[in-house]
């Protein structure tokens, strides 16, 4: 079994998945196709082409490095990687049936094109699955509302993204987010991040009220200062704190909460 240093256990475990998966999904796309396995020369090309596809498939989602990820922190980039190995392998293990094996008198007959396209939309769901429940999973265990503060951000753009990714990722923080505020039309009753868009700006008192918010985190970075002091007003008169996320460039470096947002609105002149 391969080595797989970033987050070894749960990698294996997730290689050993694949492993007892794979088969059964292409079992049942010859299932599906014959009613059974009875037709004597069916059963050996299964037996060969399970011999050669699995192997492949295995060999292909290593390379793509899905056995080396932390799917607790997935994306939409570990998705594309998911979409692009069970791609690939899929293609891969329709010439390998369709054409490889019976030219190389492997096996007596080709594998049906039907029970190969079959086989590919379950290994792109097999493969996906577990490791998108896993990812919820996480996400779920770590947005656990027991012992934490719970958390309004301001601000539904990218700096509210990455907000969020670092309190679900980080779940030692003890801050919950529960959903967002902005201005913009087209977000409102809608979900950004996972999360949803619970009302403008203007509402943050009404919201803090309604869903017990604990503290409001501003993730605003351009943001005029009249907005900032309005926010920041609002949460006031609702008993409830506010604090602002600093500049993409603080992100990186590490600063994830910074100054109270009282502090960062400068005075009106």
């Amino acid at each position: 079994m391969p080595y797989f240093p970033e987050n070894g256990i749960r990698n294996r475990h997730l290689f050993l998945l694949d492993l007892a998966l794979l088969p059964l999904g292409t079992l049942i796309a010859f299932v599906g196709r014959f009613g059974g396995l009875g037709w004597p020369p069916y059963g050996e090309i299964l037996r060969t082409y399970l011999l050669f596809s699995i192997p492949i498939k295995l060999f292909l989602l290593y390379r793509f490095g899905l056995y080396r990820r932390l799917w607790r922190f997935a994306s939409v980039s570990e998705l594309e990687s998911i979409l692009l190995a069970t791609g690939v392998s899929g293609v891969v293990c329709m010439l390998l049936g369709a054409w490889f094996l019976p030219a190389a008198h492997l096996m007596p007959l080709r594998v049906p094109i039907g029970i190969l396209a079959v086989d590919s939309f379950l290994t792109v769901g097999i493969v996906a699955l577990p490791r998108l429940l896993l990812r919820s999973l996480m996400w779920h265990l770590s947005g656990s509302p027991d012992g934490g503060r719970r958390v309004l951000i301001a601000g539904a753009g990218v700096g509210g993204g990455l907000l969020v990714k670092q309190l679900q990722g980080n779940p030692q923080l003890g801050l919950i987010p529960i959903g967002f505020v902005d201005d913009d039309p087209e977000k409102q009753r809608h979900q950004m991040y996972g999360l949803p868009v619970l009302g403008p700006l203007e509402d943050t008192g009404r919201i803090c009220a309604d869903h017990s918010i604990d503290e409001v985190l501003i993730a605003m970075p351009t943001a005029p200062g009249r907005v900032v002091r309005d926010l920041v007003r609002a949460a006031s008169e609702a008993g409830v704190r506010t604090r602002t996320l600093p500049g993409i460039t603080d992100i990186i470096a590490g600063r994830l909460l910074a100054m109270d947002a009282a502090e960062r609105a400068p005075e009106p002149p």
